[in-house]
């Protein structure tokens, strides 16, 4: 074997390593609205792709314009100074993100994903008063309750059977 040729692998293949890293995690969405200026992590990087490509991109498709993030990953440290988050919120891993949409409540985006019938762990619409946006989640573990939920102006988070 030449001796150029073991180079010539290694550089194929890191090559094909960094595409796949620079690729962004959905067709609408980019690295840096999953991290927001936080280091990247390789398992944060597949569960955001996991949720882009298995309900954002579909989402954002069925909308018909964009799709604003919010809020994405959340390292530790930016989740304690987040209000109301959870210490075991999906945020930590990437699991999750606030999304919304211009000509749309967070109810009707919700009920909009909900009717795709697009696979999801916890979808949660918020009141204007809340932030007015759609939490949604999708556990990497593929386990999907399927939790539907409302923030309502008081407080709190009351199961619903339906957004509509």
């Amino acid at each position: 074997m030449p001796a150029a040729l073991p180079l010539l692998l290694v550089a194929a293949a890191l090559a094909v390593v960094t595409r796949r890293h620079r690729a962004p995690p959905g067709r609408y969405f980019s690295w840096s609205e999953v991290y927001d200026g936080q280091p990247r992590r390789a398992d944060v990087d597949a569960a955001a792709t996991k949720l882009a490509r298995s309900v954002l991109d579909p989402l954002r498709d069925a909308v018909g314009g964009p799709l604003h993030v919010s809020s994405w990953y959340r390292s530790p440290e930016r989740n304690a100074a987040t209000p109301g988050a959870s210490s075991t919120s999906q945020h930590l891993t990437g699991e999750a993100a606030d999304v919304w949409a211009a000509g749309f409540s967070a109810r009707e985006l919700a009920d909009l994903l909900d009717r795709l019938e697009l696979p999801f762990d916890q979808l949660i619409a918020y009141t204007p008063e809340r932030g007015g946006h759609v939490h949604v989640s999708l556990s990497a573990d593929g386990r999907q309750r399927g939790e539907l939920r409302w923030a309502g102006p008081a407080g709190g988070y009351t199961p619903v059977r339906s957004f509509a």
